[in-house]
C-alpha cells in the first residue's frame, strides 16, 4: 500500500522505483533529455521532497528517527537510516581495518568524502556533516560552517561537481610522499 500510495501522491512528477536499486524507494523527477529545462526538473524534484515528507509525517511523525530522505535535485531517495552513504564510510572503514590492517579514528576522517548537495534536505545532507570521513562540497550550496568544506583551486575559485572531484582527487595524489 505504501508504494502505491507514493504512487499517487507524486502521479504526474515522477515515477516510484523500487526493488530496482539498493536503495528502499527512489522517485525520479521525470525526463531528463536534452530538451528538458534542468529548472523544471529540480523543481519538480522540490515539490515530490516536499510531498514525500509530508506523506511521511502522516504515517509517523518521528519518521526522521529510522528514515533518511534526501532531495538530489534530480529526484527523491528514502533509505533506512543506517543504510546512507554515513554508513556506508564506517563499513568502508571498518573493511579496511579488518582485511588491511589500516588505523583510523573514530570517525574515519582519513577517508575522503565528496558530495555536491550538502544543504538541508539535500541528498549529501548527512553525508557531508563532518560526522564520518572528511567531507568536501563541490555543489552550488557554499557550505559556511566547519563541514563540509569547499573545493577551491589555486586561484580561490571554487570548483564544482565533476572538476572540483578531479580537482581534489589530483591535489590529494600530488600530496603524496
Amino acid at each position: 500500500w505504501l508504494m502505491d500510495r507514493l504512487s499517487v501522491l507524486t502521479d504526474g512528477k515522477g515515477k516510484v522505483l523500487y526493488n530496482k536499486h539498493e536503495v528502499i524507494v527512489v522517485i525520479s523527477s521525470g525526463r531528463r533529455d536534452e530538451d528538458t529545462d534542468i529548472k523544471d526538473v529540480y523543481e519538480t524534484s522540490d515539490k515530490i521532497y516536499a510531498i514525500i515528507l509530508e506523506f511521511l509525517k502522516e504515517i509517523s511523525p518521528n519518521y526522521s528517527e529510522f528514515l533518511n530522505v534526501g532531495n538530489s535535485g534530480i529526484g527523491v531517495v528514502i533509505v533506512p537510516k543506517n543504510g546512507d552513504k554515513d554508513y556506508g564510510i564506517q563499513m568502508f572503514g571498518q573493511f579496511l581495518k579488518e582485511k588491511r590492517g589500516i588505523t583510523f579514528d573514530s570517525k574515519f576522517s582519513e577517508i575522503v568524502v565528496v558530495g555536491d548537495n550538502p544543504q538541508p534536505g539535500g541528498n549529501d545532507h548527512n553525508f557531508l556533516n563532518g560526522a564520518y570521513g572528511t567531507p568536501y562540497n563541490v555543489g552550488e550550496y557554499l557550505a559556511d560552517g566547519k563541514f563540509p568544506l569547499n573545493v577551491y583551486d589555486q586561484t580561490g575559485e571554487k570548483l564544482l561537481h565533476a572538476p572540483g572531484t578531479i580537482y581534489l582527487i589530483n591535489e590529494l595524489f600530488n600530496s603524496i610522499d
